[in-house]
């Protein structure tokens, strides 16, 4: 801070003092400083700190990054003395440019599971959804991990691998029956391979009795050609009509949808 005396009007002397103290929290300068002139010593206006901090000349910290108050200007120098956020953790202010959102590192919040944060280099300053085949159940991390072929999920910010890749379809009994109280996986094998199941999904010498062309196919709702039918959704054996044409095929196995007018 500098005090000095200055003419501020023809014949009109008075006392003028221009302070200069460092950046607030979560605010850099070029200098690291805050500058302001004020007209009367008692009230210095914004440049007095901590009650009035002046922020005409400093800039708060990019999103990602947080810098707590200190004494020491250098500190406070160019947007590169804002602090990063650890990867798995976000800081994002949605554009207010409020400096109380980087004041310290518990401003930087950890990601929640199905979401990752990684490099702040990288632009990485928000929690972003896991993308679909991709999961992350645990918190707090800067990556997702990929799900094992033929293993994938159903949408965006995945906790676990829920479905599986065209050609297979997901065995929804299995999975209940295995991990009753898990979301984890086990080698994929809630996945079954349409193909080498038809042996024994088919009765009879059927080469394909089912419809597995999208990815997310589920036992329940595994949609069986026409002529073909099954006792219900955990069926695993789908049968050929006896009646010639009787019977529509497709994912519904109740009696009234599976079964032609008159049958």
């Amino acid at each position: 801070m500098s005090r000095t005396d200055g003419v501020v009007e023809p014949g009109l002397n008075v006392n003028w003092v221009h302070w200069t103290v460092p950046c607030g929290p979560g605010q850099y300068s070029s200098d690291g400083l805050v500058h302001n002139e004020a007209t009367n010593a008692n009230d210095p206006g914004c440049g007095s700190y901590p009650q009035k901090p002046c922020p005409m000349d400093c800039k708060t910290c990019p999103n990602g990054r947080y810098l707590p108050f200190t004494l020491d200007r250098y500190r406070h120098v160019g947007e590169a003395a804002c602090l990063k956020c650890p990867p798995g953790r976000s800081l994002d202010d949605n554009g207010t440019g409020d400096w109380r959102r980087h004041d310290g590192p518990e401003d930087c919040v950890e990601c929640e599971e199905g979401r990752y944060a990684g490099s702040v280099d990288l632009g990485e300053t928000t929690c972003t959804p896991c993308e679909i085949g991709d999961f992350q159940d645990e918190r707090g991390k800067s990556s997702c991990v990929r799900c094992p072929a033929p293993l994938t999920t159903k949408r965006r910010k995945s906790t676990f691998c829920d479905a599986c890749h065209a050609s297979y379809y997901w065995d929804t009994q299995y999975f209940e029956d295995e991990f009753p109280t898990s979301t984890q996986f086990e080698n994929g094998l809630q996945c079954v391979d349409c193909c080498k199941r038809c042996e024994t999904l088919c009765a009879g010498d059927d080469e394909a009795c089912v419809h597995c062309d999208e990815p997310g196919t589920e036992l329940p709702t595994l949609e069986v050609r026409q002529d073909r039918w099954r006792t219900g959704p955990r069926a695993r054996v789908v049968y050929r009509c006896e009646l010639e044409a009787a019977c529509l095929g497709g994912a519904s196995s109740a009696d009234s949808d599976r079964c032609r007018e008159g049958h």
